[in-house]
C-alpha cells in the first residue's frame, strides 16, 4: 500500500498542476449540484409519532352536530392498523394546542398516537395522506385540518407571515390576496389565518342624524343597550349565611330578538323617551376571536405547512416575498413580517455562519502561531473544501436537506480534517531542514504520515458511522450532524495526502518564480549605445 501511494504521490506532484486545476473543475461542479440538489430545511420532521386532525364546522353549529362530525373522524382513524395505531383522543369545542387554542361550538380535533415510526411500515406522512384523502368531504364540516406534531426544537409554521398595519379593513384584504398566493403554490397546504375562530355578533349601527335630532349620543345609547342585555345591579339581599345581588336585565327570549330590543326606550338629557330602532339598527357580522396587535398595530396572521416532497419552508417563502416586493407602493402603511421558520432560519443561519467563521479565524491563528508562517495555515485549510465535498454528495444520495444539524457537522468536521494536514505539513516542514528539496520532503513525509493518518480517520470513521446510520437505534435529531461529519471526513482523509503536498509544492513554485522574477526586476540593464569602457594594455 505504501509503494501504491508512493507512486501516486510523485505522480500527482510530478503532474501538480493538471491534478490541481482538475479537482478544482470538480469543485465548481460540486458547488453548482449542490445549488440545484440540496435543499435547506432548519430542522426536518424526522421520526413523527403523533398528529392533530382539526375540522371545522360553520359558525354557530351546535355541540351535537359538531360531535357528530368528530365521530366520524374518529371512525376514519380507528380504521387504521393497530400495527400502526396506538391511541387516539378527541374534544369537542376546541382545536389546536399551546398558544394556537381556538375555542367555540364549530370545532373539534382528534389527537392521533402512532408506533413509532422506526417499527412501521408505512411511514407518518402515508398515514396522513390517505386519512387526508379519506377524510375529504365529511359531512357538514368546512374543512378538515392536518398538523403533524415534529420532535425536536419549535421553529413554528413553515410559512408565517404577520400583516401589520393601521387601517383593519386594509390589512385584511392583504391577508386574503397572501392565503390565495399561498394557495398557488404546489406543495403549501392547510392555510389558516388568526381571524379565524370568530363568532356571529350583532352590530348597533347609529344614524348620526337622527340621534343628533333626538338628543342622543353613542354613550347613552350603548348605556342602555348595555343595563338591557348584561343588566344592572340595583341592590343586595342581606340574609343569615349569604348575601344575594340582585341584576334586573331583560328575559333570554328578550335579549335575543333584535325586534323586542329595537323597540326598548331611551330616555335623552331633556327627559323625553326616544325609541331605539328610530335612531339605530341592527347588523349581523362576523366578530374576530381575538384583537391582536403587534408592536402597538393590529396585525393579522397568516400560517401554513409544507410538503417538502414539493416545496421547503425557505422556496415558499421566497415565492412570497418575490410576490410581495411591491407591497409597500402597492399597500401603503401595511408591513409583511416573516415569521416561523423562515425567522428562526435567518437567526440560526447567522448565529451558525458567524461561528463558522470565527472557527476558521481561530485556526488560522493559532496554525501561524505553530508553523510561523502566514502561508502554509492557508495550505492547511485547502482540506475544508475536500470536506464540503463530501458533505453534498452524502446529502445528495440520502435525499437529505441541509439541516441545522447538518451545517453544525460541518464546522465540527473542519476541526477534524485538518488535524491530518497538520500532522503532514510539520513533517514536510522537518524534511525541508533535514535540506531535501518539496517534491521529495513531500513524498518522504507522506508515505511516513500514511499509517497515522489513515488509522486515526478510520477509527474516527468506525464510531461517527453507527450513529448515522442507527446501527443499534436511529435518532434523527443527531443523525445528519454525524453523517456530515463522517462523510465529510471521508472524502477529506485520502484527498488530504494528495491535495496538501501538491499544494505545497505549487506555492513553493510560485515563491521560487516570484524570486526569480523579482531578481530580473532589480538586475540594472545597460543603457542604449553605451558600451564598457575596456581596460587600458600595460606598456
Amino acid at each position: 500500500m505504501r509503494d501504491g501511494y508512493e507512486r501516486a504521490i510523485r505522480w500527482t506532484l510530478t503532474h501538480r498542476l493538471k491534478f490541481l486545476g482538475l479537482l478544482g473543475v470538480f469543485l465548481l461542479f460540486t458547488a453548482g449540484l449542490a445549488w440545484a440538489r440540496v435543499k435547506f430545511v432548519l430542522f426536518p420532521p424526522g421520526l413523527i409519532d403523533e398528529f392533530f386532525v382539526m375540522v371545522d364546522m360553520p359558525r354557530g353549529t351546535a355541540l351535537s352536530s359538531t360531535r357528530k362530525a368528530l365521530e366520524a373522524v374518529e371512525a376514519a382513524v380507528m380504521k387504521l392498523p393497530a400495527s400502526d395505531l396506538k391511541a387516539v383522543t378527541g374534544v369537542v369545542g376546541q382545536k389546536g394546542y399551546e398558544e394556537t387554542v381556538r375555542l367555540g361550538t364549530h370545532y373539534a380535533q382528534v389527537r392521533v398516537f402512532l408506533t413509532p415510526e422506526e417499527s412501521r411500515t408505512r411511514k407518518t406522512a402515508a398515514v396522513v395522506a390517505a386519512l387526508r384523502a379519506e377524510l375529504a368531504s365529511v359531512p357538514g364540516a368546512e374543512r378538515v385540518l392536518f398538523d403533524e406534531v415534529r420532535p425536536g426544537p419549535p421553529v413554528g409554521k413553515a410559512v408565517q407571515v404577520r400583516v401589520r398595519g393601521r387601517d383593519t379593513a386594509l390589512i385584511g384584504r392583504v391577508a386574503d390576496e397572501l392565503k390565495a398566493v399561498l394557495n398557488g403554490i404546489d406543495g403549501v397546504k392547510d392555510i389558516q389565518d388568526s381571524r379565524e375562530g370568530g363568532k356571529d355578533q350583532l352590530r348597533l349601527r347609529i344614524d348620526e342624524r337622527e340621534a343628533l335630532f333626538a338628543g342622543l349620543d353613542y354613550q347613552r345609547l350603548g348605556q342602555s343597550l348595555f343595563y338591557a342585555v348584561d343588566g344592572s345591579r340595583v341592590t343586595e339581599i342581606q340574609r343569615p349565611n349569604e348575601e344575594v345581588r340582585v341584576r334586573v336585565r331583560l328575559q333570554p327570549s328578550s335579549r335575543a330578538d333584535t325586534a323586542q330590543l329595537l323597540g326598548l326606550d331611551v330616555e335623552n338629557p331633556q327627559g323625553r323617551q326616544v325609541r331605539l330602532g328610530r335612531v339605530a339598527r341592527f347588523e349581523e357580522a362576523e366578530g374576530p376571536a381575538f384583537i391582536a396587535h403587534y408592536n402597538f398595530r393590529p396585525v393579522v396572521s397568516v400560517a401554513a405547512d409544507v410538503d417538502l416532497a414539493k416545496v421547503t419552508s425557505r422556496e415558499a417563502n421566497a415565492r412570497v416575498r418575490k410576490m410581495f416586493a411591491d407591497a409597500a407602493e402597492r399597500f401603503p402603511g401595511v408591513e409583511l413580517i416573516y415569521g416561523g421558520e423562515e425567522e428562526q432560519t435567518e437567526e440560526s443561519m447567522t448565529s451558525l455562519f458567524r461561528s463558522f467563521g470565527v472557527a476558521l479565524l481561530l485556526d488560522f491563528v493559532i496554525l501561524a502561531a505553530l508553523f510561523k508562517s502566514y502561508v502554509q495555515p492557508f495550505i492547511i485549510l485547502t482540506s475544508i473544501p475536500i470536506g464540503l465535498m463530501g458533505v453534498v454528495y452524502a446529502l445528495i444520495l440520502h435525499g437529505a436537506p441541509a439541516s441545522f444539524m447538518a451545517l453544525l457537522g460541518v464546522v465540527a468536521m473542519t476541526g477534524v480534517v485538518i488535524n491530518n494536514a497538520i500532522v503532514l505539513i510539520d513533517l514536510v516542514n522537518t524534511k525541508r531542514d533535514e535540506g531535501l528539496d518539496p517534491v521529495e520532503a513531500c513524498v518522504q513525509a507522506g508515505v511516513q504520515r500514511l499509517r497515522a493518518i489513515g488509522a486515526s480517520s478510520i477509527t474516527t470513521l468506525l464510531g461517527l458511522f453507527p450513529s448515522a446510520y442507527g446501527f443499534g437505534g436511529y435518532e434523527p435529531f443527531v443523525a445528519p450532524m454525524t453523517l456530515t461529519l463522517a462523510w465529510g471526513l471521508t472524502f477529506a482523509m485520502p484527498m488530504t495526502l494528495f491535495l496538501v503536498p501538491a499544494v505545497y509544492v505549487f506555492v513553493d513554485d510560485l515563491r521560487r518564480w516570484g524570486g526569480r522574477l523579482g531578481a530580473r526586476l532589480r538586475k540594472p540593464q545597460p543603457s542604449a549605445g553605451r558600451g564598457v569602457p575596456e581596460p587600458a594594455e600595460k606598456s
